[in-house]
Order: structure tokens, then C-alpha cells, then sequence
């Protein structure tokens, strides 16, 4: 327990929702194996503009007349994963801040938070322009999150030791890093478990409350 604790920073993507990628959600429903491109992403190989910029081309050979509705309708049919507006709903009546560090889409991260009761979050614009082309806005490389968190922490003045941390892939242990309580969930990822200060196996999100805070105490 920490009793200290100011901030819970989570990842969206397979942490708060069902789905483990909000990209890969769209490239099952339009048809598309990204596989190849997502191990290069991972060994550095390519930039996150470079592997949108590749989903989005594919999107567009497969859907006729791709446009931002279409995008947004598949990604409204992602569910919060159990026990997370329970969740979010304790720490906040303990005073702590929930925030969102995704790489996933704003889209997504944006009705996340409304139903959960999130104020802030941080992700990726899929966006349209004036001629109806979707392209992708990068805000943050999902491989850097404990920069992201980094500055948020120097911003708002709030040390380590004031940090919960909660991810479910090897791109969140930068945040791990950096928090002084870390919770791997809802993973079998080795890498993540071992940089965890915590892992629970439970589905449900509420079975964290115990590692972020006492609102009794």
C-alpha cells in the first residue's frame, strides 16, 4: 500500500479496455496482417509515423471510401475491461489523479476517459483533412512513455515516490521506470512482469486498489 501516492498513470490499450491495440482492432476489421511491421517497430526499425502512415494505405486499399466515421464506429465497440470505473472511482474519492498514457488513438482514449472519469490523457490523433484523407498525428512514440510521464511529473511537481504506474506491455516499462509502484496486468509478458513491482494475474482492475492507496487511512 502507498499512502503517498498523488498520480495513477495507465496505460489504455489492453490495460483500461479489452482490446491490446487499438491499431490492431482496425487492421482485424479491415483485413489486414501487420504482424512483420509491428516486430520492426519494435526492434526500432521504424518510427510510429512510419507504422501509421503503413496501417493507413493498407486501410485504404481494403475499405472503399475509408473515412474517420467508419474509424470511429469499430472503435466505439471497445469495452473498459472489468473492475476499471470501479477502479478509477476509488482512487479518485482518495484524491489521487488518474491520467491516460497511450499510444492508441485519441478517439478512443477520449471516450475512455469520459466514461471513467478521467480528466487528462495523452495519445495519437487519427485525423481527416479538407479533401477526406485520414492521416495520423503522433503525440507521443508509444516506445517513450516515461517521457511523457517524465515531464508530467516536473510540470506538476510530484516526485517518484508519488507514482503508480500501470501497463500491460514492454512499451510501458518506461513508466515502470520511473514510478516508485509499478502493476503489470492482464499480461504473460515476462519482460514486463520482471520490471513490475507488481503482478496481478486477476482480470478485474479493482484488485489493483490495494497496491495505489488506502482511502481510510
Amino acid at each position: 500500500m502507498n499512502k503517498n501516492t498523488k498520480l495513477v498513470a495507465f496505460d489504455m490499450d489492453g490495460t483500461l479496455i479489452e482490446t491490446k491495440s487499438s491499431w490492431a482492432t482496425l487492421n482485424k476489421e479491415f483485413g489486414i496482417d501487420s504482424s512483420n511491421m509491428l516486430k520492426r517497430y519494435m526492434n526500432g526499425e521504424i518510427t510510429d509515423q512510419e507504422f501509421v502512415d503503413y496501417d493507413i494505405r493498407n486501410w485504404n486499399e481494403k475499405v472503399e471510401n475509408l473515412n474517420i466515421e467508419k474509424i470511429n464506429t469499430v472503435l466505439d465497440k471497445v469495452k473498459i475491461r472489468n473492475g476499471a470505473k470501479e477502479l478509477i472511482s476509488e482512487i479518485k474519492k482518495m484524491g489521487i489523479e488518474p491520467i491516460i498514457i497511450s499510444g492508441g488513438i485519441t478517439h478512443l482514449a477520449n471516450r475512455i476517459s469520459k466514461e471513467l472519469g478521467i480528466d487528462k490523457y495523452y495519445a495519437n490523433d487519427l485525423l481527416e483533412d479538407e479533401n477526406g484523407n485520414i492521416y495520423g498525428k503522433i503525440n507521443l512514440d508509444s516506445r517513450d512513455k516515461g517521457a511523457v510521464l517524465r515531464k508530467i511529473l516536473d510540470e506538476n511537481n510530484i516526485k517518484e515516490s508519488e507514482v503508480v504506474a500501470v501497463g500491460d506491455e514492454e512499451v510501458d516499462i518506461g513508466m515502470f521506470e520511473i514510478a516508485k509502484i509499478s502493476i503489470a496486468v492482464n499480461t504473460k509478458n515476462s519482460k514486463v512482469i520482471e520490471k513490475a513491482t507488481h503482478h496481478v494475474k486477476e482480470e478485474n482492475l479493482l484488485e489493483i486498489l490495494e497496491y495505489i492507496g488506502d482511502r481510510n487511512e
